[in-house]
């Protein structure tokens, strides 16, 4: 009766320590799944940015522009700051509203997101960059610090910013109610487009 007994609470004793075992991986699991900001089905990778830059721009890349700095045989236009990209082979100056302050987000998505809620946002802008590195990078103006990284799958993506609130902002004033949501995705498309054009007073006088 004894042997019969101990044998039972060691079983006990065995089948509380595997529940324990499968619960607390199991709680493991769950944790690393929801850290990693995406499922099976394709939901977007979602991160939010907060820093400071200076001159109403930033910088997305993934080799801290060396690339750029390389080949510095262009330089941006009005055309450029209208559109508020510029586009290089591995560099993407964007065109802020406030000089310094720059908060937003950045989704990494599976494939263009088609549903652009345009009565939001003042201008919708996009193009094409190559992350060559697997990096993607935001960075400072002018030191090119990194500001902002996450890892992608190497290769050319297409890159939308769309800009909200830019007419809380006058010139030069170093921080306003401006957001920036990014999105980028697998594709060879580097060609610039606007798809919705904010434009300045002051860079249109002679439209009227």
């Amino acid at each position: 009766m004894i042997l019969i007994n101990t044998i039972k609470n060691r079983i006990q004793v065995v089948v509380k320590y595997i529940n324990y075992m499968i619960f607390s991986n199991l709680f493991v699991f769950i944790v690393f799944f929801l850290s990693c900001g995406t499922t099976k089905k394709g939901k977007p990778m979602k991160y939010k940015f907060d820093f400071v830059t200076s001159y109403s721009q930033f910088y997305l890349t993934s080799d801290h522009g060396d690339k750029s700095i390389e080949d510095n045989t262009s330089y941006p236009d009005d055309n450029d700051l209208e559109d508020r990209l510029y586009i290089e082979e591995k560099f993407i100056t964007i065109y802020a509203g406030s000089y310094g302050h720059i908060r937003g987000e950045l989704f990494v998505l599976d494939k263009a997101n088609p549903n652009i809620e345009y009565e939001l946002y003042d201008h919708v802008a996009e193009g094409g960059l190559d992350v060559e590195t697997g990096e993607l990078q935001i960075l400072h103006c002018p030191t090119s610090a990194v500001e902002f990284k996450v890892k992608v799958k190497p290769g050319i993506y297409r890159v939308r910013v769309l800009f909200s609130k830019l007419y809380t902002n006058q010139l030069d004033e170093f921080e306003g109610d401006d957001r920036y949501r990014i999105e980028v995705w697998p594709d060879n498309n580097i060609e610039k487009k606007v798809l919705k054009r904010y434009k300045l007073p002051w860079m249109h006088k002679n439209d009227e």
